[in-house]
């Protein structure tokens, strides 16, 4: 059997249960960012001075329900991370097959160790992209002092 009528089927089945599971935690994350607010909108009602919300809010744990940053860097360099690792992971295992075609004369052969050759070295190349952006990354939110959490 032909191995390209088992592999685009096969991809766009992965493509289709990526994109659902990226709808699912964009809805997860919407749920709960409207949950946050209607908390915060059931609390605000509960103030009968804004000096007493003033004081709540400025105060530790009114910081830790009003004050919510979206946008954490560690997860962020987490992820560049994993996927730097990932691709640079499969590229090498292309390039490792792709070599084990070298002495083969088949043209059929010499193609598919050219097509690893290809992939894997683009896999490895977008792979390093991520790592440079992962340090990128690290070094800004250090530079910015993003992690006051973690000091």
């Amino acid at each position: 059997m032909d191995e390209e009528i088992l592999l685009f089927p096969a991809l766009m089945l992965l493509a289709g249960w990526a994109l659902w599971l990226w709808w699912k935690r964009y809805q997860a994350g919407q749920s709960e960012r409207l949950k946050r607010l209607e908390i915060q909108h059931e609390l605000v009602k509960k103030f009968s001075a804004s000096s007493e919300f003033i004081d709540f809010v400025q105060g530790e744990q009114g910081k830790q329900i009003f004050i919510h940053t979206e946008s954490k860097p560690q997860l962020k360099i987490i992820r560049f991370l994993t996927a730097a690792v990932m691709l640079i992971l499969i590229g090498v295992v292309m390039l490792i097959n792709g070599y084990s075609y070298r002495f083969e004369t088949d043209s059929n052969y010499v193609t598919k160790a050219q097509d690893l050759y290809y992939w894997g070295s683009l896999a490895i190349a977008i792979g390093l992209g991520f790592l440079i952006n992962a340090a990128i990354t690290l070094r800004l939110a250090k530079k910015w002092n993003l992690f006051k959490d973690r000091e």
